[in-house]
């Protein structure tokens, strides 16, 4: 029971640690420090995807599974929960083309905060 519990806290973990890769340079333009969060976060969400690796979260969440007596999974997380979620497979291209998408809407982000950071200075 407590391995089960700890592979879901690791899928929560790693839920919020993929939205704040999206979605965490909002946050830059709300205080600027979170940019020494975000950007880290970013480029390793950025690796992941262009070289598919798997995240060391999803290892760890399917060793808790393992653990307690559930199946792992293979492939990494968004493949397998977006795939799910979305009944298709992940191809390299799709995998690329999130990428693509990631470092677009972060970089315009990221040159609004400075933008907007120069017009103040």
């Amino acid at each position: 029971m407590i391995y089960r519990l700890l592979a879901d806290i690791t899928l929560l973990a790693h839920l919020l640690f993929v939205l704040f890769v999206i979605f965490g340079g909002l946050l830059v333009l709300l205080r600027r420090f979170f940019i020494w969060l975000h950007f880290p976060a970013l480029v390793w969400g950025i690796f992941i995807e262009f070289f598919g690796q798997i995240c060391p979260l999803t290892t760890l969440e399917n060793h808790f599974r393992n653990l307690g007596g559930e199946a792992g999974y293979d492939g990494g997380f968004i493949e397998h929960y977006a795939s799910a979620a979305l009944y298709w497979q992940m191809s390299a291209q799709t995998q690329y083309l999130l990428g693509v998408l990631l470092i677009v809407f972060n970089a315009i982000v990221y040159f609004y905060v400075f933008r907007r950071s120069a017009k103040t200075v």
